[in-house]
C-alpha cells in the first residue's frame, strides 16, 4: 500500500513537471512569435521605404541630368521601376502579418505608398516626351512641381521612419542599416 502511494505521488509529481515544462514552452514560443512578427513587420516596412527612397533619389538624380542636356529618355524606365516595386510592395504590406498595436503603422505605409503610386503615374511621366526643342521654361515650371513633391515624400519618408525606429527600440528588434 505504502509503495503504490509512493508511485502514485511520483507519477503526481512527473504530472507536474511535465505540465510546469509544457507552460514553459508555450510561453516562451508565444513570445519567440510575437517578436519574430514584430520583427517581419518592421524589415518589410523599412526595406520597403529604403529601397523606394533609393529609387526615387535615383530618379531625380536622372532628372537633373535630363534637364541639363535636354535627353529624358532614361526616364521612363526607372518610373517603370517605381512604379512596379510599389505594386509588389503594396500586395505584401496589404496582407501581413500586422503585430498588436500597429495597425496605424501599416495604415501611414499604404497611405504613404498610395500618394507615391500618384505621382509616379502622374506627374513624373510629363518628363518623357520632352526633348532638345522643348522651352526650359516648360521644363523649369515642371520641375518646380516635382520638388514640391520630392519634399512631401521626403517628409512622409521620414516620419514613417521615425514611427519604425520607436516600434523597433520598444521591441527590442534589431535595426536595419539605412540604404544609401
Amino acid at each position: 500500500m505504502i509503495i503504490v502511494y509512493l508511485g502514485q505521488i511520483f507519477d503526481m509529481q512527473k504530472a507536474f513537471l511535465l505540465l510546469l515544462l509544457s507552460a514553459i514552452t508555450f510561453f516562451s514560443s508565444c513570445s519567440y512569435y510575437e517578436h519574430k512578427t514584430n520583427q517581419m513587420f518592421y524589415d518589410e516596412l523599412t526595406g520597403t521605404n529604403d529601397s523606394l527612397d533609393k529609387m526615387t533619389d535615383d530618379w531625380h538624380q536622372t532628372l537633373d541630368k535630363a534637364a541639363l542636356s535636354k535627353n529624358f529618355s532614361a526616364l521612363a524606365p526607372l518610373r517603370t521601376k517605381m512604379g512596379l516595386f510599389i505594386s509588389r510592395n503594396r500586395a505584401k504590406i496589404a496582407n501581413i502579418e500586422v503585430p498588436k498595436n500597429t495597425e496605424g503603422l501599416r495604415d501611414s505605409e499604404e497611405v504613404f505608398l498610395s500618394n507615391q503610386a500618384t505621382i509616379i503615374s502622374e506627374a513624373y511621366p510629363t518628363f518623357e516626351p520632352y526633348n532638345d526643342i522643348t522651352p526650359n521654361e516648360e521644363i523649369q515650371n515642371q520641375l518646380k512641381l516635382v520638388a514640391s513633391d520630392e519634399e512631401t515624400e521626403t517628409a512622409a519618408s521620414a516620419a514613417i521612419r521615425k514611427s519604425l525606429q520607436a516600434f523597433a527600440k520598444k521591441n527590442e528588434l534589431k535595426v536595419l542599416p539605412e540604404i544609401k
